[in-house]
């Protein structure tokens, strides 16, 4: 078992983020990673929508961790959204609207019951083949994930992977933020998120990550594959400018500075570290029950 695997263990997960970094094909994962979110935004205009910011995707992964949780309604949504310090309680009813409006969700009246939502095929098409991206990502550096993404498409894998890696995930939002300026910078501003993986792309596999190098950006292209205005790419570049990010040029160049640098790359690592670690526990969790029902039946 490699490396990457050993730290998905550790009882201190910064620990595992820097174990990741270590790797020698973490530029290759973290690129891969990179690019296949853009391949979903590509691939299905509705993801593309709730990956815009932290605040969409929060919504829509306990959208659908909750489905398998005890049943959505807005007051669980509420509350989950909130703890996770993404978005405000009151911001989550606007988004359960949205996602209403994809249709990714559909609204479900029992008797003398409150109101409650059931996700659509569309949806959970859609976010098991996000999953199933992302996890092709992380078996670059652990390929033991690779039977994981195979059998992402059967809803009980699909419901006990997402079911652990939402806990994980909720659980490391109570502690200090990792990569300080980076939700102000990209995760929170529309399309922001999309930049921050054109960003993370660029460069080959086997050069440091991310890369040192300008990044050439054509803001009129960007702005319409993510359906926002050139005039908003600019900000988020210019915003990330006077934090010390990068340095835009103000003519589509940019160039991620020595801070930039260090804090993306902890962003992948810990997105990469994350992705093993739930991978690892969903197979162990999924090898105990076929153990069990083969104990059961003998």
């Amino acid at each position: 078992m490699n490396d990457a695997r050993s730290a998905s263990a550790d009882a201190d997960p910064k620990s595992a983020w820097h174990v990741v970094m270590s790797q020698p094909r973490f530029p290759a994962a973290a690129r891969r990673l990179a690019a296949n979110m853009l391949q979903a935004c590509d691939e299905d205009q509705r993801f593309c929508a709730v990956s815009k910011d932290a605040g969409h995707y929060v919504a829509a992964m306990s959208a659908a961790y909750l489905h398998g949780a005890g049943g959505l309604t807005l007051a669980r949504l509420k509350t989950i959204c909130a703890a996770s310090g993404f978005l405000s309680a009151g911001r989550a009813r606007s988004l359960l609207q949205f996602l209403v409006h994809l249709g990714y969700l559909q609204a479900s009246q029992a008797q003398g019951r409150a109101l409650s939502y059931l996700p659509t095929a569309l949806f959970l098409a859609a976010w098991q083949r996000h999953l199933q991206l992302a996890l092709l990502a992380a078996a670059v550096l652990e390929p033991s994930l690779q039977s994981l993404c195979d059998g992402l498409d059967q809803p009980p894998i699909f419901a006990a992977f997402l079911g652990i890696q939402a806990t994980r995930l909720y659980t490391l939002t109570q502690s200090p933020d990792p990569v300080p300026g980076l939700r102000e910078a990209f995760l929170h501003p529309r399309a922001g998120t999309q930049i921050l993986w054109l960003l993370a792309v660029a460069g080959e596999h086997d050069q440091p990550f991310p890369t040192a190098a300008p990044v050439r950006l054509k803001l009129s292209r960007i702005a319409a594959r993510f359906h926002v205005t050139h005039v908003h790419v600019r900000r988020v570049l210019q915003h990330a400018e006077s934090l010390g990010l990068l340095e835009y040029d103000g003519h589509g160049s940019a160039q991620l500075s020595g801070i930039g640098r260090d804090t993306i790359r902890l962003h992948f690592a810990f997105q990469l570290a994350e992705l093993a670690a739930s991978g690892a526990d969903t197979l162990r969790a999924l090898a105990g029950v076929a153990q069990t029902r083969a104990s059961r039946d003998a």
